[in-house]
């Protein structure tokens, strides 16, 4: 049986640390550690380090305005920037697409997710007790067991301090007066959420495939009873994934074990769960009021496209398209529909029509030349109007 890794908290973080190397050897990527006191949330009291990651290209080809140039990705609920947003895979990576056109690009990693801090989600016993029974015992655990911290991991209202402080750390380094944001499915309420509380650290707002606002929402300062940690296996996850993949080579070949590799690198303890050579398991924080609100989402003034696929069964296309719909107040909006996309277009054939839908907004705040509009593409690419 294999033993589980030590349980341990780190309580203090760094300065920049190092510049890494990218593939093509035309980016510099720094890794950071941003220093972070919560005053909300699940880890009151703790001196916690928070991941960054900021890729710039030596030599971009294209030009962006100072104003627009500085962009910040904020990452869902399973996924850790680096496997996310940042695959080493092909041309998957996003940062390197955005940083190719000139954008000053960083992304954070929430705590519980990827190099940030991950309190109490070291100890298998504050699992799901439903995923310790059936991916846990007989290979970290001998027998189900009682959480020894039986809270949830945090509160949206934690992690969009979070956001802050990265923000703040950023706004300094780069001399910037906003950033734009990136939020891609829970990074939705948390990066929109965020820019409704912040409205003057914000420029544009990026939405791919968001949660819609919850009108029942108690947003919380601290988390409730329950269990710290879920879990993803990489079967499971193929299987969901394959399913909601509707047309032929919308999932090339190595995608999933990219994506998966990935997700390893940056979680030593999951990585170490489960059978003796077996895949092991991503690890994921639960949360207590997570979402946001249909007034947060209204009360928005940036410019906002939301994009997403058509056979996404994670976050349906009705409720997408609500996020528009109840964006009210934003300055100029737009909606893209892909057609051969699921919740996962970044790992798919149409992820450079969402990279170069991102380009255009961030950098000129159009989508196709136009400020307003709803779209579509096709399994073909074609872009049209959405009827």
């Amino acid at each position: 049986m294999r033993r589980p890794a030590l349980y341990g908290l780190v309580l203090a973080a760094c300065a920049p640390l190092m510049t890494i190397g990218a593939a093509a050897q035309d980016f510099t990527k720094e890794d950071i550690f941003v220093t972070y006191h919560p005053t909300v949330g699940g880890h009151v009291g703790m001196v916690l380090p928070l991941y960054v990651r900021h890729v710039t290209a030596t030599n971009p080809t294209g030009t962006v305005a100072d104003e627009n140039k500085v962009v910040l990705f904020v990452h869902g609920g399973t996924t850790p920037v680096a496997a996310g947003y940042d695959m080493e895979f092909r041309d998957y990576s996003w940062m390197e697409a955005l940083a190719r056109e000139g954008f000053d690009v960083w992304a954070v990693d929430q705590t519980g997710y990827g190099g940030s801090a991950r309190p109490f989600m070291d100890d298998p016993c504050n699992v799901d007790p439903a995923l310790q029974e059936s991916l846990l015992v007989g290979n970290v655990l001998e027998a189900a067991c009682t959480a020894h911290h039986p809270l949830r991991f945090n509160t949206i209202r934690g992690e969009w301090e979070e956001i802050d402080t990265v923000v703040d750390y950023i706004l300094g380094e780069t001399g910037a007066a906003k950033v734009s944001m990136v939020g891609w499915s829970a990074g939705g309420p948390r990066s929109g959420g965020y820019a409704s509380l912040h409205p003057e650290k914000v420029n544009r707002l990026f939405l791919f495939a968001p949660v819609n606002g919850n009108p029942n929402l108690e947003l919380a300062d601290f988390p409730a009873e329950g269990f710290t940690t879920t879990l993803r296996d990489k079967a499971g996850f193929a299987e969901g994934w394959n399913a909601s993949a509707l047309c032929p080579g919308q999932i090339e070949d190595g995608a999933l074990d990219a994506y998966w590799d990935a997700s390893m690198k940056w979680d030593p303890v999951g990585s170490t769960w489960g059978p003796e050579d077996g895949p092991g398991f991503v690890r994921g924080p639960t949360r207590t009021g997570s979402g946001w609100t249909p007034d947060m989402i209204a009360s928005l003034t940036h410019p906002i496209l939301v994009i997403g696929g058509e056979s996404d069964t994670s976050v349906a296309p009705a409720n997408q398209r609500a996020v528009f719909d109840a964006a009210t107040g934003a300055a100029n909006k737009v909606f893209v529909s892909i057609e051969c996309g699921s919740h996962f277009i970044l790992w798919e054939k149409h992820r450079g029509d969402l990279h170069q839908a991102s380009i255009e907004w961030l950098r000129d705040g159009t989508y196709q030349g136009q400020a307003d509009g709803l779209f579509r593409i096709n399994a073909a690419g074609e872009i049209g109007p959405l009827n």
